[in-house]
């Protein structure tokens, strides 16, 4: 999916065979984006930032994301400087999301950002913002609205049916 969505927006780069998924933090939730990207055709997990070394050694050593193909980091700017990340995915809390989106857009990177995205509503335009001035996409993990079940409950509450 994330991979259609580059080509199709115009994000879709050169003619790599992959995209490069850099993960900054290594929250519990990323894990599901691992496992998911692992079976995913057109994507893989390049890049891991964590605050030590140690720690993202371990938990790319217990997701099997092997250190020949996937670069660890004890620094978040570092992953952002690799030139195999296409798309940053920021699992980080809350609070720190605006430094670190603007970072990533900074960096020429699309952005795949948990949620809640933002503090406050201002935040989130600038986010947006910012990686519309730096032409990368900006996604949010809301996925939801992709499943088969949305446009039923969008008919619901437009009929009147709540």
């Amino acid at each position: 999916f994330l991979r259609d969505v580059l080509f199709t927006s115009g994000g879709w780069v050169g003619t790599m065979a992959k995209v490069g998924l850099g993960i900054i933090g290594t929250a519990d939730i990323a894990q599901k984006i691992v496992r998911t990207v692992a079976q995913a055709e057109g994507m893989e997990v390049v890049a891991v930032a964590s605050r030590s070394m140690e720690r993202a050694d371990s938990w790319c050593t217990s997701l099997d994301l092997p250190a020949s193909t996937c670069a660890r980091y004890a620094s978040y700017a570092d992953l952002l400087q690799d030139a195999n990340v296409q798309v940053v995915y920021l699992p980080l809390p809350t609070a720190m999301h605006k430094e670190w989106a603007l970072k990533v857009a900074q960096a020429g990177k699309h952005l795949l950002i948990e949620k809640p995205v933002g503090v406050t509503t201002q935040e989130v335009e600038e986010m947006v913002a910012a990686c519309a001035a730096a032409k990368v996409q900006f996604m949010d993990g809301v996925m939801w609205m992709h499943h088969v079940r949305a446009p039923k409950m969008r008919d619901a509450v437009q009929g009147g049916g709540l």
